[in-house]
């Protein structure tokens, strides 16, 4: 799936994604075809941010060099561990050594905005297992980490195998080894999952969660127009390419529906959300830092965000209004 940015009254765009699967499965000359076909509709400022995201074992000398020849300046490898029996559990092709390799290979190439996802809180995953990976990471030539705790979505391999998830007590552990680990290391949490080197944080998805104008391309893409229009477009790349316009569901959002998504998509960044009267929400001073009109999550409020969303959300509804 490719996404990308559009902003208003310019005629170029500031941020390119490719992902939400595996684009360097494609081979070489299918890289290039997309890559042009972007190009001959794409114009980019001088200060661009264009992802693509790769499977370690994919990764190799000839495609780095595409990436290069077309512009790319930013990758996200999908690492997701350090620990190979756990790799072997994620049905991931790739161990810990091919990690180094492709890395070292990255950084010789010279690619300088390098993100890393890993999950924890999975069963084979102990405290120091999660210790000592963060402790490892943070010395590769990367600006960016990820971290997704586990979940498992139903209908999904990991619900019928009924995989017990790690419990809460180990998970908040979890998040404090994590803050206190990568913070120490110059990586800060600019949002609930997203580390990165001052300077390096990941313009696209910043769009995604301050509510601003992108365009999704390709099957089951998602695209939003400020305030309040979202459309998907078909799932199925046959309907997708016999006429995507007529297939794609089309949201209005109503004035609730946008207040809602706003305090949710604010809150899982580090700045929080901005309110007239931050002083309503006393009640929560368990789970948020509140001050200068201004709240922001503390650790037992990201624990339970989707809970306490729901709670600010009919607060403000009542006695303030944001901004």
């Amino acid at each position: 799936m490719l996404k990308i940015e559009l902003e208003e009254n310019k005629n170029f765009y500031n941020t390119i994604f490719i992902g939400g699967g595996t684009p360097n499965i494609l081979n070489d000359r299918q890289l290039i075809n997309l890559f042009e076909a972007i190009l001959n509709h794409v114009k980019l400022p001088e200060n661009y941010e264009w992802t693509i995201e790769l499977n370690p074992e994919l990764v190799n000398i000839n495609k780095l060099l595409i990436f290069k020849d077309y512009g790319i300046n930013r990758l996200s490898l999908g690492v997701q561990s350090l620990k190979d029996e756990e790799l072997k559990f994620f049905s991931r092709l790739h161990r810990k050594k091919d990690v180094y390799k492709k890395l070292e290979l990255i950084n010789k190439m010279g690619f300088e905005n390098v993100n890393i996802d890993l999950i924890f809180g999975g069963p084979l995953q102990t405290l120091k297992d999660w210790e000592n990976i963060l402790k490892e990471v943070v010395n590769f030539p990367i600006t960016h980490i990820s971290t997704y705790l586990l979940t498992i979505e139903e209908g999904t391999p990991f619900e019928k195998l009924k995989i017990k998830l790690q419990d809460e007590e180990t998970i908040e552990k979890m998040f404090l080894i994590r803050d206190e680990i990568l913070e120490s290391y110059g990586f800060y949490r600019y949002e609930i999952s997203n580390y990165a080197k001052k300077g390096f944080e990941c313009k696209h998805n910043l769009i995604y969660w301050k509510r601003e104008n992108y365009i999704g391309i390709g099957p089951s893409a998602s695209s939003f127009i400020k305030p309040n229009i979202r459309y998907k477009n078909p799932e199925s790349i046959k309907l997708y390419i016999e006429d995507y316009k007529k297939y794609r569901e089309i949201e209005i959002l109503n004035e609730e529906q946008i207040l809602l998504e706003k305090i949710y998509l604010s809150l899982r960044l580090s700045e929080g959300l901005e309110i007239e009267n931050a002083e309503i929400f006393k009640e929560f001073e368990d789970y948020l830092y509140i001050e200068n009109n201004r709240i922001r999550l503390k650790l037992k409020g990201i624990l339970i965000l989707d809970k306490l969303v729901i709670e600010i959300f009919s607060l403000a509804l009542k006695f303030s209004k944001l901004r």
